[in-house]
């Protein structure tokens, strides 16, 4: 899971860094492989570690759209912030980046599951 988390960030490294579209491309395609390989370690963790499977599946699910609902909402705000100060090109550049440090950071506390 840990690893899942990690290589997930590729994909806005890509965004931010990239100077040929094929650099994308390929990230996209780490990515994909890596967010479909964590939803299947997900699950199988809420499955085995859980009495009442039901009940975790609709708490995930809940806890996965709220976590996704909060962070769109939150980065809307912020770039229309940082576009104020840095223009709409760095402005984006400096999200994906954050994206990128972000996504590592919360990778770690898959360590302890």
């Amino acid at each position: 899971m840990f690893l899942g988390r990690l290589l997930l960030v590729t994909f806005p490294l890509s965004y931010a860094l990239a100077n040929s579209v094929y650099v994308i491309y390929l990230a996209n395609i780490i990515a994909g492989f890596t967010n479909s390989a964590s939803n299947i370690a997900y699950m199988s963790f809420v499955y085995d570690n859980s009495r009442d499977r039901k009940t975790a599946i609709g708490l995930y699910n809940l806890f996965y759209g709220i976590g996704t609902l909060i962070g769109s909402l939150v980065s809307g705000a912020l770039i229309t912030l940082i576009i104020n100060y840095a223009g709409l090109r760095n402005g984006i550049r400096y999200m994906l980046l954050g994206d990128a440090a972000a996504r590592a950071v919360v990778a770690t506390l898959y360590t302890s599951v």
